[in-house]
């Protein structure tokens, strides 16, 4: 069974798993699928 996640996140700035860096200069939210693996770092 698979379903997709979705992560929010509150940043100035962040980096995907790309290594792009998205940046806002007021701060905000961030709102990206993810793939349902389970992967630590």
């Amino acid at each position: 069974m698979t379903t997709d996640s979705y992560i929010v996140i509150y940043s100035k700035s962040f980096t995907d798993r790309n290594g792009k860096v998205h940046r806002r200069k007021d701060g905000g939210f961030y709102r990206f699928k993810v793939p349902n693996k389970r992967k630590k770092k």
